[in-house]
Parts: structure tokens; sequence; C-alpha cells
């Protein structure tokens, strides 16, 4: 997969993401998180490395950057995406938080690719 390195943010992991690379990460009071829906949390990149608690977290983050990500379900290209449960997730719904669009889909658990792109979907 082509990867465009973008802009990587470091930010101090505030719990243990050793094995949630490539998964949706959130800020909350300045420390990185997997992103789990909470709405205290501000869900701002992808993971690309594998920290420990207190270890830098270094989070693509940049608009049209490219990133693997971890799919959380059977999702095509040109998905637009959420988090869910740190993972990438196509179930969307007007007025949903998204991080980007899908470039290479794939089935749950696989490795996919996004283009960074964050907004909200668009309204029906």
């Amino acid at each position: 997969m082509e990867q465009n390195l973008g802009s990587d943010l470091s930010v101090e992991a505030g719990e243990d993401l050793s094995s949630y690379q490539f998964y949706a990460i959130q800020l909350y009071n300045g420390l990185a998180y997997l992103a789990d829906g909470d709405p205290a949390g501000i869900v701002i990149g992808i993971l690309q490395n594998k920290p420990t608690l207190g270890q830098a977290a270094q989070i693509r983050h940049a608009c049209g950057s490219k990133s693997k990500i971890k799919l959380y379900d059977t999702v095509a290209a040109n998905a637009h995406v959420k988090a869910n449960g740190g993972k990438l997730d196509a179930t969307t719904t007007a007025g949903d938080r998204i991080l980007g669009i899908v470039t290479v889909g794939g089935n749950a658990n696989e490795l996919g690719e996004l283009l960074l792109e964050p907004g909200y979907y668009p309204k029906s």
C-alpha cells in the first residue's frame, strides 16, 4: 500500500496502545486514547506506532494524508468511515463525524487504507 507520510502528531499515550496500531485515536486531557465513542474525547487520527502508557503516540492526522487502517467490518473503497471501538466503520448516518474516505477496502479486522478527510457525514 502506498503511504503518503503527510503529517504525524506526537502525543503522550494515556493508556497502553501497543495492540492498536492503525486504529483511530482520540485526545482527552491532552493524552492519546483508543477512540471508543466517548463524546468527551476528540477523534483526531490514526495511530502509526505501538506505544505503551506514557510513551509517544505517533498519530497521522493531516487532511489529505493516507494511512493504513484497521477495519471494523467489511468496508468497500470510497466509503466514508467513522471510529467504532477504534476501528473504522462505514455505518454512518447524517451528522456523524467521519475520519475520511476508504481508498482500499477489505473485511472485518483486515487492514485497509484511508484518505484522511475529517468532517461530518452529509445530511440526507
